[in-house]
Formats: structure tokens, sequence, C-alpha cells
């Protein structure tokens, strides 16, 4: 086995998904650290983990955000001499041989970060994705934190995570930083993770015209997530943040458009629309305040 890793960030997690993720990886790789960020039932994960000899935690006394706790992982796994680590959430559940499918692409010294096809539970079945017809690998503008195979000589050189996002837009910043970097991400669709977007998560009576990466289009169903008001807030800022970062990478037009459809469509769906409305309009003004240059080429 190479120098892999995987590494899980948990806050409050429900026990046995967090037990079968660890199922799932911890045979494919060295080393599996977990990254708790104050969760309350940090005793039921420590004592979870003890079967596990490969299976470690360093637990934040309070909660620091996902960029934070991502970069405490990468730092501890590049001191014990690993190279790549698999960074998953806490409810991702990965194919049993996505490492191994990995590994097929690592020596591609463009290639900055490989990722998975995402098997999201609330839109697509298990069943339905090994029945599509995917080409072997995707190019891809950015991919989400979980499932994501990162060099960690890269992680260093490019800066890291980046800490001030807290919990929103993290994955989006390091996919577009590495590629101002001149790195490509690779999507290997022979491999993939069982993904949930929330508990809270539920089906609504909206539809909507949905494009599998085949190009079918469908008729399915919005979806509300019911998030906190804190993480409406933070996405909302955080958006806004790195459409001003990235500006000269992604342009303003489309990622300005983007923006406003998408906080119009949640504020159709959600509940309690007026607290969304005002958590989402501060979230825009601090994002508008917060001070970023441009990155540039």
């Amino acid at each position: 086995m190479k120098k892999f890793a995987a590494g899980i960030v948990s806050y409050n997690p429900d026990i046995s998904r967090l037990k079968e993720n660890i199922e799932t990886i911890r045979k494919q790789v060295k080393i599996v650290l977990i990254i708790d960020n104050a969760s309350d039932n940090v005793v039921d994960i420590r004592q979870m983990i003890k079967e596990y000899k490969n299976v470690y935690m360093i637990c934040n006394t309070v909660n620091k955000g996902i960029a934070v706790a991502l970069n405490q992982i990468c730092h501890y796994l590049k001191e014990q001499g690993m190279v790549w680590c698999l960074l998953l959430d806490q409810d991702s559940i990965c194919s049993e041989n996505l490492i191994e499918i990995f590994s097929k692409y690592i020596d591609d010294k463009k290639v900055g970060m490989l990722c998975p096809y995402i098997v999201d539970e609330f839109k697509i079945t298990l069943s339905k994705y090994k029945q599509m017809t995917l080409s072997e690998k995707t190019i891809c503008d950015y991919a989400i934190t979980s499932g994501s195979f990162i060099k960690l000589d890269i992680w260093e050189k490019i800066g890291g995570f980046f800490e001030d996002l807290f919990i929103d837009g993290v994955d989006a910043d390091y996919s577009y930083n590495l590629r101002m970097h001149g790195y490509v991400i690779y999507r290997v669709n022979k491999g993939y993770i069982m993904h949930q977007q929330g508990n809270n998560t539920e089906k609504t009576h909206i539809y909507r015209i949905h494009r599998d990466e085949t190009g079918r289009k469908t008729i399915k169903p919005a979806f509300r997530f019911n998030y906190s008001m804190m993480r409406w807030y933070y996405m909302a800022r955080n958006n806004w943040i790195l459409i001003k970062k990235y500006r000269k990478l992604n342009g303003l037009a489309k990622p300005l458009f983007n923006y406003i459809i998408r906080f119009l469509s949640v504020i159709l769906i959600e509940r309690h629309k007026m607290k969304v409305i005002a958590s989402i309009f501060n979230g825009f003004i601090d994002g508008v305040k917060y001070k970023v240059e441009t990155v540039k080429f």
C-alpha cells in the first residue's frame, strides 16, 4: 500500500453512518484521521474507533470551521509522510476500490485533484448510476470536498484551504486555486461516493429541469435543504467573496447570474422566508464589504 491516507471532519455525526464510512475507507489507506469540531457526541466517536488500528482522532475544543479542520488533516498527514489524502464528509460512503481507481492517475504531473462521481442519495440511486454510460474521466471546474483526492505537496504549494470562509465555498476556493496554479481536476467516473445533502433535506412539489452527466434532460423535484440561518449567511457571504477573488478566472456575468438565480430559488422554496432573506442579505452585505485581492494569472 502506497502512502495514501484519508481525512474526515466530524461534527455531531450519526455514529452508525460514520462507522460505515470508516469501514469502507480504512481498508484502502494507511491512516484515517478524524478531526472533530467539538461534537456533542465526541465520547461516542472515541469509543467507536477503538476497534480500528489505523484510525486516529484529534479533537478541537471549539468548532473552528471546515477549512481549519481540513488544513489540520493535511498538516498531520504530511508530517506522517503521507503523499495523497482522500477527504471525506462524515456521512459519505466511498466505493470499495476508490483508491485503486484513483491510483491510475496520480503520476500525471498536471493533476491537482481527483474526484469521484457523486451519487447524491436524494437525486440518483446507486443502481441507476451503474447503468449510466460515462467517459473514463472528465475535466471539472471544481469538486466538492467529500471524495476529493489531493496531493499534499500541492496543497502546501497553493497555500492550503481558505480559512476565512469557515463552512461554505471552501471546496470551490480550493478548486479555483488549483486551476489558477495550472493544475487540472479529473472526475474519475468509475469511482463513486454515496453522498447526503443533510438530514433535513426534503423533496418539494416544485419541479425543475435536471440534466445528468450523459446530457439527458429530465423533470425532477426540487429539494428544500432546511439549512440553519448561519449556513444561509455563509453561503451568501462566501459566494460573493469567491466571485470577487476569482473574477479573472471565472468572469463576472455568469457567476453573478448564478448567484442571483440560486438565492431567488432558495427564497421561493425554503420555509421561514423572512429569516432566510435576512440571513442571505446580511451575508451579501458582508461579502461585499470583505476585502479580497483578485487572484492573478
